[in-house]
């Protein structure tokens, strides 16, 4: 079903979190060994992205203006 291929890669998103800003939340993320599922991105609600820790929880963090 294309409906579910579209959220498939959210199914597995733990949370959401705002911060401040992504770029800088990025580079800690890379430093601590996390890998950047998906890039920043222009989103309805302003920038966000999904990194994987770690510890393998998959987070969505958006820098809302």
């Amino acid at each position: 079903m294309v409906a579910d291929e579209a959220f498939s890669p959210f199914k597995n998103t733990q949370a959401t979190f705002l911060v401040d800003s992504l770029n800088d939340f990025r580079g800690r993320l890379i430093q601590q060994r996390g890998l950047i599922l998906a890039e920043p991105n222009k989103v309805s609600t302003k920038v966000n992205m999904r990194p994987m820790h770690p510890d393998e929880t998959i987070i969505e963090y958006v820098e809302f203006a």
